[in-house]
């Protein structure tokens, strides 16, 4: 697992680390996608709903990564994103976010939405 570069600060809460490990395991990797990148952890502006009990975005409380999809085939995302929230259990949220877009990617936090 590595940060999309410098800027990206992964300071998570442990149920978010622990689920990203089992992500890049039990998704990228098997599934030929290669290292898991995180391309947003608690840097950059964010404008999320907290978790609830939380007042700020999730990402900036360490409960929220957006994940690099990329290399993902476009019409393979949705399986992907499903894959996911299967492995990281009901304690997550998972969002396929800017779908199509230049800044596609998954959203993965701990908690639900407020």
């Amino acid at each position: 697992m590595k940060p999309k570069n410098e800027t990206v600060v992964l300071d998570f809460v442990p149920e978010l680390q622990e689920a990203l490990e089992k992500i890049e395991k039990a998704v990228y990797i098997p599934m030929g996608f290669g290292e898991l990148t995180i391309t947003s952890g608690k840097d950059g502006e964010h404008h999320g709903k907290p978790v609830k009990g939380d007042k700020l975005d999730p990402h900036y409380m360490g409960k929220a990564a957006d994940l690099r999809t990329r290399m993902i085939p476009f019409q393979q995302r949705q399986t992907v994103l499903e894959t996911i929230q299967e492995v990281v259990g009901p304690a997550f949220v998972v969002l396929w976010e800017n779908r199509g877009k230049d800044a596609d990617h998954y959203h993965v936090q701990y908690g639900h939405i407020a």
